[in-house]
C-alpha cells in the first residue's frame, strides 16, 4: 500500500538492497501507481510504503516517473531506516 497524505492505493513494490558506498541501503521500484499518488509523491518528496505483514517504512522518489512495457506507471524510489523483512 501507498500512502501520500491522506491518499493511498495498492501498488505493486519490487524492493531491493544496494551498496552504493559500502553502506547497505534500500529501494526498489513500485508499479501502477495512479497519476495522482505519483505526482503527489513527486512534490511532497516523500511516501510511506506498507508491506503486506504491516510493516511501513518512508520512502522518497529517485527520479521522474515512467510508462513500463505494459503501460503501467512506475516509480522508483529510495527507502529510508531499516530494511523490510517482509
Amino acid at each position: 500500500m501507498l500512502l501520500v497524505g491522506q491518499d493511498q492505493a495498492t501498488v505493486e513494490a519490487d524492493l531491493g538492497v544496494f551498496v552504493p558506498t559500502g553502506k547497505q541501503a534500500w529501494g526498489g521500484l513500485l508499479r501502477c501507481v495512479p497519476m495522482r499518488l505519483a505526482a503527489a509523491m513527486q512534490q511532497s518528496g516523500e511516501a510511506l510504503l506498507r508491506m503486506p505483514g504491516g510493516q511501513e517504512r518512508r520512502i522518497r522518489p529517485a527520479g521522474k516517473p515512467r510508462l513500463d512495457r505494459q503501460g503501467r506507471l512506475v516509480v522508483a524510489f529510495i527507502g529510508e531506516g531499516t530494511i523490510p523483512t517482509e
